[in-house]
């Protein structure tokens, strides 16, 4: 019970000395750099305009892929040639041994640098990615966790790990 009434009295004090008065001053942000809470994300300048960019981890973008379904996204991993697939799997361990479910697809286009897909057969490359989230796309004979479907960046991020 003390340490209940010293926690709360710090927090008394802390609130105090940042002019907070009662909880209802304190409000939570609008912006965050992954959406969370249903907040909005920050507005970055793309080739296609300023839009809203989600800064997510592979990992959570895997794990909680309807919070992220139609948003543009940027995120990072080990981008990689896989079965005729561009794919950015989570970490060079799932990309080494073909661990499907923990990677996305990147359908890449026309706007896509052509150095950057000719080296993909030469190795697994740490990039980052930006572009429009499905999570309804699984791929075709390969199961991924998502697909990239709008692609408007990739960004090598380091030197090629070999396979």
């Amino acid at each position: 019970m003390k340490l209940v009434r010293f926690v709360l009295g710090f927090v008394a004090i802390f609130a105090a000395s940042n002019g907070i008065s009662n909880a209802a001053d304190v409000v939570a942000p609008a912006v965050t750099i992954d959406g969370r809470f249903g907040t909005h994300c920050p507005v970055g300048h793309t080739v296609r305009g300023e839009v809203e960019i989600c800064r997510v981890s592979l990992y959570r973008l895997i794990a909680m892929p309807a919070s992220f379904h139609g948003k543009v996204v940027a995120v990072e991993g080990y981008l990689t040639s896989y079965l005729n697939n561009v794919v950015l799997f989570a970490d060079r361990e799932s990309s080494q041994g073909g661990i499907s479910m923990n990677g996305i697809e990147v359908n890449t286009d026309r706007n896509t640098d052509p150095e950057i897909l000719k080296t993909l057969t030469e190795g697994i490359w740490p990039a980052l990615v930006v572009g429009r989230f499905d999570a309804h796309c699984t791929g075709g004979m390969v199961q991924f966790s998502g697909c990239i479907t709008d692609t408007f960046a990739i960004a090598n991020r380091g030197k090629a790990v070999k396979r």
